[in-house]
């Protein structure tokens, strides 16, 4: 489809399939070169030009504002243009233990971070705006050092002469009637929160409240700081919260007062609880050996054949790989942008393909080889731990590799129309099980779809669920153990057939014990050691 840039040069742009990227509730979104392209379903709704020009004032290559207006060929504006930072994570993803454990995020880091939010969003006040709907989902992260945050959603910020409306009900002041600095702020604590701790000010569990009424408890001040107040382990420590920042919150969320947060973070003392892992009524708890952790996003197959040791990464776009600490070198390398590493090879994208890469042994040397290739809309598709997501113009798919019976690697490809509308963020597969983390509107919900010899599926849907990664394994009898955000231990049949589901509890269990699989019994990892984990 071909567009006109309103600018002096009339600029001309064809954008095509390829370029998609994804599709909301009021357009699609486009990617080209270093320019995203926002293009409205409906004409009417497109942004003003003395909108964006109101906020040419927020010059900063981390707020990602609205720059030219987009025109169809009659010259009708029908979008606008932002610029591109392709490699931009969603914070939220720091919100949880797994992703700061796996890239190495100390509390040094988060502090920084949001100290340099805190400039930001000074900078946006000074300059006339608001942010308003300040929700997790509307800021991004630097994916090199994680302190540099990113501003989008910014054509809904209020501006002089266009007031905003919305705002995500979870991240809102109550106490204040319209918008002003005070009101980002108090949205702001909230994310700060989750960043430092890892949940929203006012979950946990209250004798007095539901689940369903975290509006009332915003309302009456009842916070995670009230007493009362309980919260999952997976909760960080609240030394995790710089002194000055936990005496700013505590007065926006126990005493009401609306404050400017602190100028500076105060150094973080984060104080190390130790905790027995140790048996009990319900299971059996085994020490097995020490294990070394990867960080910094690697992760290990093992090679074809002899079954060594393989570390894979993304490095500037490139596939790395290296054997007992040495870079495998093979040629000029393969772009990649993003990874899934499975026991016997890595598949990367790579431009418009999925590629599946091995190692074998070829005259003594450890060889990389390519294995297959898939197409696929390159902007549009992300890696997750044992699938694949892809939103083919709207449509979503769902993409997990198996092998066929000679062999070789097949694809089992389906339309999962039941994530239309969503936003992926987190994922995994293993033996017919997928549990998705997808955003809709203000509320993430958890998809956990079932597989029959990936002909048929049959998916559960639980509804407005904490951000978290999927914590799950399934053994070779199709008997799935999965621990939920609520530090649940769930049990239940990969069988479409069967919808009984056996739910546990048990305070020597959390969340924070990653379970995997070894010699086809579970195990869990936590604090540098493997455990064996069965139920007596």
């Amino acid at each position: 489809m071909k567009y006109i840039i309103q600018n002096k040069n009339k600029e001309e742009v064809n954008l095509t399939d390829s370029n998609f990227i994804c599709e909301g509730g009021e357009g699609r979104i486009y990617g080209k070169s270093a320019t995203i392209y926002k293009i409205y379903f409906d004409q009417k709704k497109t942004l003003p030009k003395d909108k964006i020009k109101e906020l040419e004032v927020l010059d900063k290559p981390n707020i990602l504002r609205p720059l030219e207006i987009v025109m169809n060929t009659n010259l009708v504006p029908i979008g606008f243009t932002m610029d591109w930072k392709k490699d931009i994570l969603p914070m939220c993803k720091m919100f949880t233990n797994d992703f700061r454990n796996r890239f190495n995020v100390d509390p040094q880091t988060v502090a920084q971070l949001v100290d340099n939010m805190v400039k930001d969003i000074q900078f946006i006040h000074e300059k006339g705006c608001l942010i308003v709907d300040a929700n997790e989902m509307n800021y991004m992260v630097s994916p090199n050092d994680f302190t540099i945050p990113y501003f989008i959603d910014v054509d809904s910020y209020q501006t002089p002469h266009y007031p905003a409306t919305a705002i995500m009900p979870s991240i809102q002041d109550y106490h204040t009637k319209g918008f002003n600095e005070y009101s980002d702020w108090f949205s702001f604590a909230i994310v700060a929160t989750q960043l430092f701790i890892g949940i929203h000010p006012y979950k946990g569990s209250h004798p007095k409240y539901n689940k369903t009424e975290l509006e009332q408890r915003m309302r009456d001040n009842v916070s995670i700081f009230h007493k009362g107040v309980t919260y999952p382990v997976t909760v960080r420590d609240f030394s995790h919260i710089p002194d000055n920042y936990k005496a700013w919150m505590i007065e926006l969320f126990e005493n009401g007062k609306r404050i400017l947060p602190p100028t500076l973070v105060a150094k973080v003392n984060v104080r190390v609880i130790a905790k027995i892992i140790k048996s009990s009524n319900l299971f059996e708890i085994e020490f097995v050996r020490n294990v070394i952790a990867n960080t910094l996003g690697e992760e290990t197959f093992y090679s074809i054949d002899t079954l060594e040791p393989v570390t894979a990464y993304i490095k500037d776009d490139l596939l790395s790989l290296s054997h007992k600490g040495k870079p495998m070198i093979f040629g000029g390398g393969w772009k990649a942008t993003d990874k899934m590493v499975t026991t016997n090879g890595v598949f990367i994208l790579n431009d418009y393909r999925v590629t599946e890469i091995a190692v074998t042994e070829l005259n003594s040397q450890l060889v990389p080889v390519i294995k297959s290739n898939w197409n696929v809309l390159p902007n549009a598709t992300k890696l997750f731990k044992g699938m694949i997501y892809q939103n083919v113009l709207g449509m979503p798919y769902i993409m997990i590799p198996y092998t066929s019976d000679n062999g070789k690697t097949a694809m089992y490809q389906t339309q999962v129309p039941e994530l239309k509308g969503h936003d992926v963020i987190e994922a995994k597969h293993e033996n017919g099980i997928a549990m998705i983390i997808a955003r809709h509107g203000n509320v993430f919900d958890r998809f956990i779809f079932k597989f029959t010899d990936y002909k048929k599926y049959r998916v559960t849907v639980d509804k407005d669920v904490d951000f978290h990664v999927p914590n799950f394994v399934v053994l070779d009898n199709g008997v799935c153990v999965s621990i939920n955000y609520n530090d649940d231990v769930e049990i239940f049949s990969n069988r479409i057939e069967k919808d009984d589901v056996k739910i546990l509890r048990d305070p020597d269990v959390d969340f924070n014990m990653k379970l995997c699989k070894l010699n086809g019994s579970v195990h869990f990892a936590k604090d540098g050691m493997l455990f064996k984990l069965r139920m007596k």
